[in-house]
């Protein structure tokens, strides 16, 4: 039967129960301050962290947004040096300089790249922190100028995350069936005109745990060969052409693909940012 007591034992208690209670009060007063030493550490780092920010929020342009983090990390880690290497093949973040009314020249500690697969190809797959010996074959075209470190930390700072995908319109014919919807479908996931790590139309919407917004447009059927007026006569209605739209749905998430769907049959406005800009017309009739 457990016991709980408080207060002094009787003085009549065994000598082995003393010891043991003895015992169990040092390691639990040990026990206390280890915790109340770790908390003031937490504290103190919260606040560290907290400054930082703070700090981060007061730049006013973007060179000192990145000469503040870097200064940051340095002092709050106690670091020899840092660089800031910034992944940005199509020029984006380049861009934003003159924006700010800025020339992108060049600043101590950052260093922008067009690709990593060449620069350093241990980075393209990097997703947590890591911390070890410098060695020279893998780090020196990353610290550039910077004399031979002990130990070298690489921290992968992402951008906001964002799905990479398309946006597909979608007409169903009146000759379309499931075949259709099956090429489509694979044709879709698989067509490499994703930008790889050297900025090439090279990878797939598949092979980027990409993500597609499908949109049923009738008016891709419009046929103005004749006249001025649109005919929309090879257009499918319903219910086959809702079918068929969902079937080409259905088949892209069977490939992993992250599929959202616009209302079928309904008015929409929709916006998209087209990057490039891109626009490829498929057919599954083979007939362009």
């Amino acid at each position: 039967m457990s016991r709980s007591q408080l207060g002094p034992l009787p003085s009549d208690a065994p000598a082995d129960d003393l010891g043991t209670l003895t015992d169990e009060n040092r390691a639990l007063h040990g026990r206390l301050a280890a915790l109340t030493e770790e908390v003031g550490r937490n504290d103190s780092l919260l606040r560290k962290t907290q400054e930082r920010e703070l700090e981060l929020l007061r730049a006013a342009t973007l060179s000192q947004l990145f000469e503040r983090l870097i200064e940051g990390l340095r002092a709050s880690y106690q670091l020899d040096g840092v660089t800031l290497l910034l992944h940005d093949p199509q020029h984006e973040i380049r861009h934003l300089f003159s924006g700010d009314g800025e020339e992108p020249e060049p600043m101590p500690g950052v260093c922008f790249v067009d690709a990593l697969v060449t620069l350093a190809p241990q980075l393209t797959n990097l997703e947590r922190p890591w911390l070890g010996p410098y060695r020279k074959a893998d780090h020196e075209l990353l610290l550039p100028g910077v004399a031979r470190p002990g130990s070298i930390a690489l921290i992968p700072l992402r951008r906001n995350e964002q799905l990479e995908g398309v946006l597909v319109f979608v007409s169903v014919g009146i000759d379309d069936d499931e075949g259709d919807a099956r090429m489509l479908a694979e044709k879709i996931a698989e067509l490499r005109i994703l930008p790889d790590d050297r900025g090439l139309m090279n990878r797939s919407i598949r092979q980027n745990g990409g993500a597609v917004l499908l949109v049923s447009q009738f008016t891709l059927h419009g046929d103005v060969r004749r006249g001025r007026r649109p005919s929309f006569a090879a257009a499918a209605k319903e219910p086959q052409a809702s079918e068929l739209y969902r079937q080409v749905g259905d088949g892209l998430e069977a490939r992993g693909l992250t599929v959202a769907y616009g209302r079928f049959g309904a008015h929409m406005d929709v916006e998209l940012v087209n990057t490039g800009p891109v626009t490829i017309l498929l057919d599954t009739k083979r007939a362009f």
